[in-house]
């Protein structure tokens, strides 16, 4: 059963969103810029995620030369920054790219992309590794209110107090496909495996190597097989390039252009 904290957190997000699917329905329809979605940005921090309007929430502030949007903080530490684009343009790797430049120096783990109808959350920790971890489209009737009120839980007042985020995400982590997929290869699981295969097969030869390539043919399949199959030829020097789920700041350079500590001028934003 969920802490009351959560479900009170949750019950009030439910509630919410209504209002603002109206209010970014009608905005879209005007064509409302970044400024002004930026306003019905904090005033959704405010409203669904219950960060106090004056002490929580800083505006354009300062991180070694660049401004963002929003500053979301918690006993005056910041927890996460907000970057706002305009309502109905696509996030692009420029503006992952523009966030992740404020929150890497502030030691921050997580970082928000929106337009106020699409919330990106990105696993930001060290500047490795970026992942995005969610997506919130507060305008899409294919995601289900369950699944939006479950994830902006998440950068709520509530849940960023308990540090939700990062327990969600080392849970996550336990059950990663390619970190699963890796265990199911390892000599200690294939020789365990192997015992077995020859309890039901008497008298049969039973090699490891092979028990691996059937796995990896036979039972590993689609993306997992790639990752690991690639994973072993880096390690035999002969791996493939294939861009994962994860996003390296090289990739992201190669794409924008744009190098770690760029001013906000070379991004083309103000």
């Amino acid at each position: 059963m969920s802490p009351q904290y959560e479900v009170r957190a949750k019950e009030r997000i439910r509630k919410g969103l209504p209002e603002y699917i109206g209010v970014l329905t009608k905005a879209a329809e005007r064509g409302v810029n970044e400024e002004d979605t930026s306003n019905i940005v904090r005033s959704m921090l405010v409203d669904l995620l219950g960060f106090d309007r004056f002490w929580e929430i800083s505006g354009q502030y300062q991180v070694k030369g660049h401004w963002a949007d929003w500053a979301v903080k918690i006993d005056d530490q910041i927890r996460f920054f907000v970057e706002v684009k305009q309502l109905k343009t696509k996030l692009r790797d420029k503006d992952l790219f523009q966030v992740i430049n404020y929150s890497v120096p502030q030691g921050l783990s997580w970082a928000v992309l929106t337009t106020g109808d699409v919330w990106q959350c990105h696993r930001v920790a060290g500047g490795k590794d970026i992942e995005e971890f969610f997506e919130v489209r507060v305008l899409d009737p294919n995601q289900s209110v369950e699944e939006k009120v479950a994830n902006l839980y998440f950068l709520s007042k509530e849940g960023v107090k308990r540090n939700a985020l990062d327990t969600r995400w080392e849970h996550t982590e336990c059950y990663r496909p390619e970190k699963l997929g890796r265990l199911l290869i390892s000599d200690d699981v294939l020789t365990t495996l192997r015992r077995l295969v020859k309890h039901d097969n008497p008298g049969r030869r039973v090699d490891v190597e092979d028990l691996r390539e059937a796995l990896l043919r036979g039972v590993i399949r689609g993306d997992l097989y790639s990752s690991l199959t690639d994973g072993r030829r880096a390690r035999q020097g002969t791996a493939r390039s294939k861009p994962g789920k994860r996003t390296s700041p090289e990739l992201l350079v190669s794409k924008t252009g744009l190098h770690p500590g760029a001013s906000d001028a070379a991004t083309g934003e103000p």
